[in-house]
């Protein structure tokens, strides 16, 4: 059996996400990169991603890799130059490592197409990472998410509800291209 990785990339937290190839979630999950003693800099936080999806690799038969698109704008009292610089090495640094591992170039995809695709529906001005998991934890059979140590959302919820959201748009992406194909022949 076949499966396809889905990566929300970020500094401190990627999510993660293997579909199998009838679209079910077969493992979810976040890799915490929080700057400190363990992970001083991107090159810290690269390394542990990477070791992760190494060990994904040797897991599962993975043939196929979507990536939500870096950030690629200034987000209100979100984001700044610095930021987006850090996460656009982070996320190209990680592509290239998907490419040397796998042997093939990972799909890139944004946070609003691979919404679109799944069907989910974010208004302006309203919380889209909230929105996305809230969709998941209703509509995705066995995503559960427990609460962080202070009662709320654990942060890491949102990146891997994401991963899910990428993975599942590129199931659904993969699966059109497919009947295009064999409609083509």
């Amino acid at each position: 059996m076949s499966f396809l990785l889905g990566l929300d990339i970020s500094s401190t937290c990627t999510g993660f996400s293997i579909i199998d190839n009838s679209g079910n979630i077969v493992k979810y999950g976040a890799i915490k990169t929080p700057t400190g003693d363990e992970f001083k800099d991107i090159f810290d936080k690269t390394k542990e991603q990477i070791r992760v999806i190494e060990e994904l690799k040797s897991q599962y038969d993975i043939t196929c890799v979507y990536v939500e698109e870096a950030l690629m704008g200034f987000s209100a009292g979100k984001s700044n130059a610095n930021t987006l610089t850090t996460l656009i090495r982070i996320n190209g640094s990680i592509s290239y490592k998907i490419f040397e591992l796998f042997g093939f170039k990972p799909n890139f995809i944004s946070a609003k197409e691979s919404r679109k695709i799944i069907g989910i529906s974010v208004k302006k001005g309203e919380n889209a990472k909230k929105i996305v998991l809230k969709f998941h934890l209703d509509n995705t059979p066995g995503f559960v998410v427990s609460c962080g140590k202070r009662g709320g959302t654990p942060p890491a919820a949102y990146d891997m509800a994401d991963a899910i959201t990428v993975a599942r748009a590129g199931y659904e992406r993969q699966k059109a291209n497919s009947m295009r194909s064999a409609g083509q022949s």
